[in-house]
C-alpha cells in the first residue's frame, strides 16, 4: 500500500515503513499463535506462517539497517570509488 501523505516518500522511508508493517504484522501472529495454543487448536498453520513471516522481517530489518549506514557515509568521492573512474586501455591498441 502506498503511503498518500508523501506522494515522494525515500527509499529510506519506505524500509522503515515495511519494518515497522513487517513488526505488526509478526507481533500480531505470535499472539494468535498464542491464543490458539491457550484455546486448545490446531497451531501448525499459524506457526508455518509465523515461520514465514519472522525470516522475511529480518530482511527488511537488515536492508533498513544497510540503507541507514550508507545514508551516514560522507558524499565524497571516497565514499563512491566509482565516480571519476576512467578505463585504463580502454581498446585502443598503440
Amino acid at each position: 500500500m502506498a503511503n498518500t501523505d508523501n506522494p515522494v516518500e525515500s527509499t529510506l522511508d519506505m524500509a522503515r515503513r515495511h519494518v515497522i508493517a513487517g513488526q505488526r504484522i509478526v507481533t500480531r501472529q505470535g499472539m494468535l499463535v498464542r491464543w490458539m495454543q491457550e484455546s486448545g487448536r490446531d497451531t501448525k498453520e499459524a506457526e508455518h506462517t509465523l515461520d514465514l513471516f519472522e525470516p522475511t522481517l529480518a530482511i527488511f530489518e537488515e536492508h533498513l539497517a544497510s540503507l541507514e549506514k550508507r545514508s551516514r557515509l560522507p558524499s565524497s568521492p571516497t565514499a563512491r570509488p566509482w565516480v571519476g573512474y576512467q578505463r585504463i586501455n580502454s581498446g585502443a591498441m598503440s
